[in-house]
């Protein structure tokens, strides 16, 4: 890993925020549309980039590492934060009708970056 950037795939973020979320890699798969075998996998490349655990693998339950919970809490607060920017920006770029009501062709789906960039130090 190079130290002084860290390169992570946005899809494993969000990923471990549902798992997160759902402490449950089964659950957080039918959230995602993928396997459970997927999203475990997204885990141990993120957690293998990261350099360490985020979950506490146990028989029939999995718990968030101190790494994990510090790391959840920063992304979940971002996240939101990013979506009530976004609800925030919508309304001055929708079209108006005819009416004077703006119409909405925009869905709100959860956001998904292809490959964040983060610096080693923000991280620290």
């Amino acid at each position: 890993m190079n130290q002084n950037k860290l390169q992570v795939s946005g899809q494993f973020l969000y990923s471990f925020t549902v798992v997160a979320k759902h402490m449950s890699f089964t659950k957080a798969a039918e959230d995602l549309c993928i396997t459970q075998s997927a999203v475990s996998h997204r885990i141990r490349c993120l957690e293998q980039e990261l350099g360490f655990p985020l979950f506490h693998r146990l028989t029939r339950k999995i718990i968030l590492t101190e790494e994990g919970k510090t790391l959840y809490g920063a992304l979940d607060a971002s996240l939101k934060q990013i979506h009530e920017t976004i609800r925030n920006i919508q309304p001055r770029i929708l079209p108006v009708s005819r009416e004077g009501t703006r119409r909405s062709t925009l869905l709100f789906r959860p956001l998904r970056y292809e490959i964040l960039y983060l610096n080693a130090q923000f991280l620290s």
